[in-house]
């Protein structure tokens, strides 16, 4: 791929991922079996391996549901739920048939992270992991 910065063909880079997801919950009083969910949007961005400019993105869209069986028992006022992002990283895998040049292998992109949603009586934490990837080429070209 060309760079609009530096005027030549360069290698890429991963970027770091940006954006942050959000707890979001459905459970009220009357209906306290509805669901509890971890949602949002992560952008992570391909960069010129020289200067460093965007090349191409990809937005991977975030939306895990929290199964737990003590979660009924923490909602209400004193039980307010509180998401926190441990660690956020991009992943980089090959797919392909051993012996394969990796010329001809196709590239995915993706993001990895962990959780943790705590209740704010202190008697409930949960952790999880989500992970996503898709096609080097099914990236969007800025």
């Amino acid at each position: 791929m060309r760079c609009p910065d530096c005027l030549k063909f360069v290698g890429q880079e991963m970027g770091d991922p940006e954006g942050e997801p959000e707890l979001t919950d459905h459970r009220t009083d009357e209906n306290p079996d509805n669901e509890v969910f971890i949602e949002g949007d992560i952008r992570l961005p391909i960069v010129c391996a020289e200067c460093g400019t965007e090349l191409k993105e990809g937005t991977f869209t975030m939306q895990e549901q929290l199964e737990d069986d003590d979660l009924k028992n923490h909602r209400g006022e004193g039980h307010e739920l509180s998401l926190s992002v441990d660690d956020t990283e991009s992943t980089e895998r090959t797919d392909g048939k051993p012996g394969t040049p990796s010329r001809y292998r196709k590239t995915y992109y993706g993001v990895h992270l962990s959780y943790t949603v705590t209740c704010e009586c202190s008697n409930f934490s949960v952790s999880g992991d989500w992970s996503d990837d898709m096609q080097a080429s099914s990236f969007d070209e800025l």
